[in-house]
């Protein structure tokens, strides 16, 4: 996250001064950043300063460990019985994303360890042209996993809103082709706003040809990429807020009208449930780093020396608040793929084939939700039939059961345990929801 502009107009007024003074300061301002410590000169050095870091050891703890858990999500999801639906694709992609942001992470601490980065009153532009372009990559790179971590929350709580309010329509509205065209656009905006800052200096390379290579303007210049993902931050934010909490209401009204089914009230909490932990782990990681980011901004157009001399603290209190957001990378295929039912099949066939014992836990689950999909349609049955029976004329069961099986056109809804199930014609069909 970029704490202190550097423009290119700045950067000319040191290469025509001589004044050692100044080049100090340009120097301790380049120093001071993420681009690299310039004191150690051997590679020994370099990384033994930056590896002995706390904040730097904490990314890398988080970094390795959403790796773990995110590629062990994608394994899962791939092993979901009856193939893979639009919603399990959008797991994916979220994982996939998630491990993007975990790799900008390693290549950003081994170029600093490896790439001694050269600054502009040392070298000729061409001479820095490698080191400036490594970092130019890799920090778009990193504005391009954070976009499509952050699209594709938005994608998954869209799913999770239509699969809600209109169950009937979700194959309609979100069918396996309009799921894949979603999920590549998604990829290619977030290509595109992760490298479009190699644009931007189009058009003001030629005027400082002379002290800057192509890569340095772009990284001096008055657009950075951060201001995008602080964009998408708050757009998705407030999106994804105002969608879980129309989710929450709307699964407390179902949870109202089946109150007779306990079993399917259990199921309803832990959807409300998971709604708020998406919530709230999302509000946890992003919004401390979006609102230090933007105080930042304003800060060093209004009181400019302060945040010079509070400039270590501020790059460290940064270095930790992107660690927060790195722990949304570790949250994320806890919540959306450990909290799924079809998911965690798909752990006990991925694990079933390296221990025996997960292939008895997935023939029992699978006994186990048979045996609950006959006692929830029973049940539902018992509670009409007693409704039925509160008149002071009682039918016979037989003549009641007649009166059912001619309104089998009636629509009737009821949530079990792998999702929402619907009566039509006297048969289930279930569609998949959050669980």
């Amino acid at each position: 996250m970029v704490i202190m502009n550097v423009t290119a107009t700045p950067l000319v007024t040191f290469f025509n001064t001589t004044d050692p003074s100044l080049l100090t300061q340009f120097s301790n301002v380049i120093n001071a950043t993420s681009w690299t410590n310039f004191k150690p000169q051997t590679l020994h050095e370099r990384a033994e300063v930056i590896l002995t870091q706390p904040e730097t050891i904490l990314i890398l703890v988080l970094s390795f460990l959403a790796l773990l858990l995110n590629t062990l999500s994608i394994s899962a999801t791939a092993n979901i019985p009856h193939g893979l639906t639009t919603h399990s694709k959008l797991i994916i992609s979220l994982a996939v994303s998630d491990i993007l942001v975990t790799f900008s992470v390693f290549f950003h601490v081994l170029n600093k360890v490896f790439n001694l980065a050269k600054f502009p009153p040392v070298l000729n532009p061409d001479e820095r042209l490698t080191s400036s372009c490594m970092f130019a990559l890799i920090n778009g790179l990193n504005t391009m996993a954070h976009l499509i971590s952050l699209l594709n929350l938005l994608a998954m709580a869209i799913d999770h809103y239509i699969g809600v309010l209109w169950p009937l329509y979700y194959h309609t509205i979100l069918s396996q082709i309009k799921g894949n065209i979603m999920i590549a656009l998604l990829w290619i905006l977030a290509f595109i706003g992760g490298f479009c800052n190699f644009l931007t200096g189009v058009s003001s390379h030629k005027d400082y040809v002379r002290f800057l290579n192509y890569c340095e303007v772009i990284m001096y210049n008055d657009f950075h990429g951060e201001y995008l993902i602080m964009a998408f931050t708050f757009i998705c934010l407030v999106s994804i807020s105002f969608i879980y909490i129309r989710i929450y209401c709307e699964v407390r009204t179902i949870n109202s009208r089946l109150t007779y089914l306990q079993k399917d009230s259990f199921h309803n909490n832990k959807s409300m449930i998971t709604t708020l932990l998406i919530i709230g782990t999302f509000i946890l990681c992003y919004l401390p780093t979006c609102i230090f980011q933007i105080a930042m901004v304003i800060q060093i157009h209004v009181n400019r020396d302060m945040v010079q001399k509070l400039f270590s603290t501020l790059l460290r209190a940064n270095k930790y608040l992107y660690a927060l957001l790195l722990l949304n990378s570790v949250c994320d295929p806890i919540i959306y793929a450990v909290r799924l039912r079809d998911v965690q099949k798909g752990y006990y066939r991925l694990l079933s084939r390296c221990f025996k014992c997960y292939a008895i836990k997935i023939k029992e689950e699978w006994q186990n939700s048979y045996l609950d999909r006959r006692n929830t349609r029973t049940k539902s049955s018992i509670v009409e039939l007693d409704d039925g029976d509160s008149g002071e004329d009682c039918e016979p069961i037989d003549e009641l059961i007649t009166d059912k099986a001619n309104k089998d056109h009636d629509i009737e809804m009821s949530t079990i345990s792998s999702g929402t199930r619907f009566l039509i014609n006297g048969k289930f069909q279930e569609q998949e929801q959050i669980s």
